[in-house]
């Protein structure tokens, strides 16, 4: 072994939503049932509303898909956040307080738009 620290993955998540049809989809901003304030704000505050709605929504299935089945979350106890670097994050501090093991989980965040669609991938490590 060359001592390097080696990690386990617990889940990988992927999506996919077609950006065209969440234009149909207005209920999903209602507020704290989907996405927090702040996305909310980020979604309907900018150019491509419509892009951003659908790069939320896919980022937050793709999280349900790797987070392990026994734990239990709603869709506001996840933040897609921005590093000072522009970098995209989630935040999972409310899950943290549920669940203080998974504090030193590693979150790899993959988020992809091209032709009208967008697409996530998730992978959670410890």
């Amino acid at each position: 072994m060359d001592g390097a620290t080696r990690s386990m993955i617990l889940g990988i998540g992927t999506d996919i939503q077609v950006v065209d049809e969440m234009k149909y989809i207005s209920s999903l901003l209602y507020p704290d049932l989907m996405f927090t304030q702040n996305e909310i704000g980020y979604i309907c505050n900018g150019k491509n509303k419509t892009e951003r709605l659908a790069t939320l929504f896919s980022v937050k299935e793709a999280f349900f898909k790797a987070l392990p089945s026994s734990f239990q979350w709603a869709w506001i106890d996840i933040e897609l956040k921005k590093n000072i670097d522009g970098s995209p994050y989630l935040s999972i501090d409310k899950i943290i307080a549920a669940y203080p093991l998974i504090a030193n989980w590693n979150i790899n965040l993959s988020l992809s738009h091209s032709g009208g669609y967008v697409q996530s991938f998730v992978i959670i490590e410890a």
